[in-house]
């Protein structure tokens, strides 16, 4: 499932009060001009031009502060919510599921894929008596002995002794001792 990055309501109010500030200094700079223009045509001075600038400026002063914290906003907005995204996957590839995972960016928990059962926790050393210990292999006692024809030694097991077999070395019948 693919989410989506939505901006946060303040990032949407901060930029909304940024061109509303544009638009009604260019309101105001638009009826500065009109009534300075009446007024020079009555016979005043010239001051309405800057009048005029100075309220355009100032406006642009507004929506320029208020649209640098819409970026703010969003910039955080963003962070947040690509880290939640990046440590939702990597708990989800480390196989970290169930058990209500506390993310490190939002208040909420979340539970990684429920239907998977869950991977046990390796035994610490000091649980080493809990584990079953493997049968140890029998034990075959045996009996060396030197072969009469040729001095070979022979190896065989305890319970061949009496009985008589080939010297591997010379093939003499030999009785195991």
């Amino acid at each position: 499932m693919i989410i989506f990055y939505k901006p946060p309501i303040l990032t949407v109010i901060f930029r909304i009060l940024g061109v509303l500030a544009l638009i009604a200094s260019i309101v105001v700079a638009i009826i500065a001009l009109r009534e300075g223009a009446a007024l020079k045509a009555a016979g005043g001075s010239g001051e309405y031009v800057w009048n005029a600038l100075g309220s355009f400026a100032a406006g642009i002063l507004v929506f320029l502060f208020y649209w640098g914290i819409a970026q703010v906003i969003d910039f955080l907005g963003k962070t947040a919510f690509y880290t939640e995204q990046m440590y939702v996957q990597n708990s989800t590839r480390a196989g970290v599921k169930g058990k209500g995972n506390q993310s490190p960016v939002a208040n909420d928990s979340y539970d990684a894929d429920d239907d998977e059962p869950e991977a046990e926790a390796a035994p610490s050393p000091k649980d080493k008596s809990k584990e079953p210990t493997p049968d140890p292999a029998p034990v075959v006692e045996r009996t060396k002995f030197a072969c009469k024809a040729c001095g070979q030694r022979i190896s065989a097991t305890v319970s061949e002794i009496g009985n008589h077999i080939a010297c591997p070395n010379c093939g003499e019948d030999v009785t195991v001792a």
